[in-house]
């Protein structure tokens, strides 16, 4: 029976084909020696498709793509009749001539990429200062040859100048962190145009490397303070008064995972008073914020799951305040209103239980506020989600939260001025704030 492979043939460094009847001839390249050549292996023909978009974000490009597939078969004349019937098969017609491997017309340019080889050629070359960076400063040849996934790796292309240089070195270091030993990779992701290139990755990497959530399946890292100096830091949260349900499932959290040593603590009533926050400075901890209910245990206890949110940078595992206001206007761009509907969701959570929308969810927060923009936050959600049977429900939620914020935040001592009739920015507290650090006072 005969049958045709969906893959592309992958060749050796020493140019030796796995079946030398499809190879293609060596590369002509004159810069071939500073190339790449893919190791011995298979890739897939789906890998390859033009219907994967070249720009689709990198848990599918990197991910989903390359993952392992199921060669399909090609039914052929052959598979159901005999060679003389084919011959005289009015419809059958004498295969064509076998073309080349490379790429015609104006098809997309594809490479056949080994990550890790190509990552350390590229970084050794071009990143001269050492910075893992590949900018104007660096002063490398500024060019890199790459074999094309249509000559299966034999012909080479070179990659010239900083800003498509500079792309490889991201395209490569996201392929090596999804796991990928060899990638095809569209040109079209390095020469992309920088201001749509950025927005992608912010839409695509950007925001759900900045998503968290708190619960838990990872109370013991977030619950870690990396500004606890005391002698024996160990993740810790406090539950306010009216959570009742939430000191019982992370009771049941440490109950289970002894090896956590999550210390789980009730929070006072009058939580802002300046003497016990700065006596909780002896034991810190992570301020507990909303979750859902989304099942119960096998025993019928409530099972819950904390409500992702945006944090403003890389380091941080809290919920802050008005930065939250700004990542909500960049996350309408990208159509991620869940993500500011939670942290509407969050803030509501803290007026109700610590009286204001803290600077951020950490003990030493607890005399601090921020600037009053639910209001604006809720309503631009609002506008967005209005069609849904939730929205009047959510917006009622967010103005009350937001009537009581105004009143007992703002229009009270010691913010509000009675002589002027404004209010004004009044941290409350203690002593040197726990967070500051010695570059704090730098200037």
């Amino acid at each position: 029976m005969s049958s045709q492979k969906s893959e592309l043939l992958v060749h050796t460094t020493n140019g030796h084909a796995i079946a030398p009847q499809t190879a293609a001839p060596p590369s002509t390249s004159p810069n071939k020696e500073d190339g790449v050549k893919p190791h011995l292996g298979r890739i897939s023909e789906a890998q390859r498709s033009s219907e994967l978009d070249p720009f689709a974000s990198p848990a599918i490009y990197y991910g989903k793509s390359h993952a392992p597939r199921k060669p399909k078969k090609t039914r052929t004349l052959s598979a159901i009749e005999s060679r003389g019937e084919k011959e005289t098969h009015e419809s059958y017609k004498p295969p064509t001539r076998r073309r080349s491997h490379d790429a015609q017309g104006n098809a997309p340019r594809r490479f056949l990429i080994n990550v890790a080889d190509t990552l350390k050629l590229l970084l050794s070359r071009e990143d001269t200062d050492n910075n893992v960076q590949i900018t104007i400063d660096d002063v490398g040849p500024k060019t890199l040859s790459l074999g094309t996934a249509s000559s299966g790796g034999y012909r080479t292309f070179d990659i010239r100048g900083t800003y498509m240089l500079s792309n490889l070195l991201q395209e490569l270091t996201v392929a090596h962190q999804f796991g990928r030993k060899q990638i095809v990779l569209d040109e079209a992701r390095l020469n992309e145009n920088p201001v749509n290139r950025l927005s992608r990755l912010i839409r695509d990497s950007f925001w759900p490397n900045l998503t968290r959530r708190i619960d838990g399946s990872n109370i013991k890292q977030v619950g870690r303070d990396p500004k606890d100096w005391t002698a024996d830091p160990r993740p810790r949260i406090y539950i306010p008064e009216g959570a009742p349900e939430q000191f019982d499932y992370y009771t049941r959290i440490a109950r289970e995972h002894p090896d956590m040593r999550l210390d789980v603590q009730w929070l006072n009533e009058k939580c802002d008073d300046n003497e016990y926050v700065r006596d909780l400075n002896n034991a810190p901890g992570l301020l507990a914020v909303a979750m859902k209910h989304i099942a119960d245990t096998p025993e019928g206890k409530p099972d819950f799951e904390g409500l992702p949110f945006v944090v403003p940078g890389g380091r941080f595992n809290e919920l802050y305040g008005w930065d939250s206001y700004m990542e909500t206007i960049g996350l309408f761009i990208n159509d991620k209103v869940d993500l500011c509907e939670n942290m509407v969701k969050h803030f509501c959570f803290c007026i109700r239980h610590y009286g204001k929308i803290l600077n951020a969810n950490r003990t030493y927060y607890l005399c601090r506020s921020q600037p009053p923009f639910l209001t604006d936050m809720a309503l631009r959600i609002y506008d967005h989600i209005k069609q849904e049977p939730r929205a009047l429900d959510f917006l009622r939620e967010a103005l009350l939260a937001a009537m009581k914020d105004y009143h007992d935040t703002w229009m009270s001592a010691p913010r509000y001025d009675p002589e002027s009739g404004l209010s004004r920015y009044v941290p409350g507290g203690m002593g040197v704030p726990p967070e500051t650090e010695a570059s704090h006072f730098v200037h």
